[in-house]
Parts: C-alpha cells; structure tokens; sequence
C-alpha cells in the first residue's frame, strides 16, 4: 500500500509533465514572439524598415535551458518607381 501511495503522485506529475502540451505550447510561442519582437526592434535600430528570409533556431544550453534565436536580413524596402510617375 505504501508503493501504491507513493506512486500515484509521481505518476501524476510525471503526467501533468509530458502531457501538459497546452503550457508547454504557450510558452514556447510567447518566447518565439519575444525573439521575434527583439529581431525587429534591432532591425529597427539598424534604420531597416523591413526584414526578409527570416528563421528560428533552439539551442540547449544547460540540460533544462534553451535559447530561442530569431535572425534574418534586415533591409529598407521603398516603393518601385514607374516611369509613368518619374
């Protein structure tokens, strides 16, 4: 009796661990809108005014950290002129 106490808790949390998808999705989608929001804050501080072939990337850096990389190419994008306009 005292195993079977003892293990239904930890069976518990170790289900609530793996299959709490719905925690674990928001917190990786609010990181992913922070990395973003970060790339185009520099973007922004860099003069651009748009940024182009963006991507993600996750790297661990300790057994229960990762960083959460969002890079592209800045640029400043202006309307094409048309010789009609010129």
């Amino acid at each position: 009796m005292i195993f079977e106490t003892g293990l239904r808790p930890c069976l518990r949390h170790l289900y609530d661990i793996l299959c709490d998808t719905h925690g674990f999705s928001e917190l990786c989608e609010r990181t992913r809108s922070e990395a973003f929001e970060m790339m185009l804050r520099h973007a922004a501080e860099m003069g651009a005014n748009a940024v182009i072939g963006v991507r993600y990337d996750a790297t661990e850096v300790m057994d229960t950290v990762s960083e959460v990389l969002c890079y592209g190419t800045a640029v400043i994008v202006q309307p094409q002129t048309t010789p009609q306009q010129v």
